[in-house]
């Protein structure tokens, strides 16, 4: 092997290695709210059904996208509106996963069952050749079911911003009405409950 094929050798296997480490943060990152998630049916058991301040856009018009994605334990859950119960789906990258706690636990702590509460990793750039392996080390270190949206279909398709958390708040029939990012703080959730508050109320 010559000078440039060992160094083209040596820059993929760095870029691989960076890839998992990346992955391997983000696992770690929803394993810290892995606890709550490992007390709550819609986040645990519900597999087959399956920034210091935080900013609100205005919601797209229309009804949230349907999707369908498998987690870590290749367990495929599909997400088809109108739905049974009001939804909260939160995205994250690498980054973005360290401002989901702070949104997902005063969540359970107030709703827990009665809403359907669940996590979306941001994996685009993950390519396909270590995706077992980054599937791996979600199973091992997150005990609770977490969406992986390889393809990045899902986080464009609800207009997901690269960086922070992504939070989407979509009634029963599936429209988004409040959509807030970055990390959570009290005014943003005190807005968050208000709408769920409201949106449990019309049952």
């Amino acid at each position: 092997m010559g000078f440039v094929e060992r160094l083209r050798h040596f820059k993929k296997t760095r870029t691989i290695c960076l890839l998992l480490l990346a992955a391997a943060i983000l696992a770690s990152l929803f394993q810290s709210i892995g606890s709550t998630a490992d007390a709550s049916p819609s986040l645990a058991r519900d597999r087959s059904r399956s920034g210091s301040g935080s900013e609100e856009r205005a919601a797209p018009p229309g009804i949230a996208s349907d999707f369908a994605l498998r987690d870590q334990y290749n367990q495929l859950s599909n997400y088809r509106f109108p739905a049974e119960r009001v939804t909260v789906l939160i995205l994250g990258d690498r980054k973005g996963s360290e401002q989901i706690e702070g949104w997902v636990r005063p969540l359970w702590d107030r709703y827990q069952a009665r809403i359907d509460q669940r996590g979306v990793a941001v994996l685009s750039s993950v390519p396909a050749m270590v995706r077992g392996v980054v599937r791996t080390i979600f199973r091992r270190q997150v005990k609770y079911s977490v969406l992986l949206d390889w393809k990045g279909d899902v986080s464009q398709a609800y207009g997901y911003q690269n960086g922070r958390a992504n939070l989407f708040l979509i009634d029963r029939q599936g429209r988004i009405v409040l959509r807030l990012q970055g990390a959570a703080a009290a005014a943003p959730l005190g807005q968050l409950f208000t709408r769920i508050d409201q949106l449990l109320g019309e049952q």
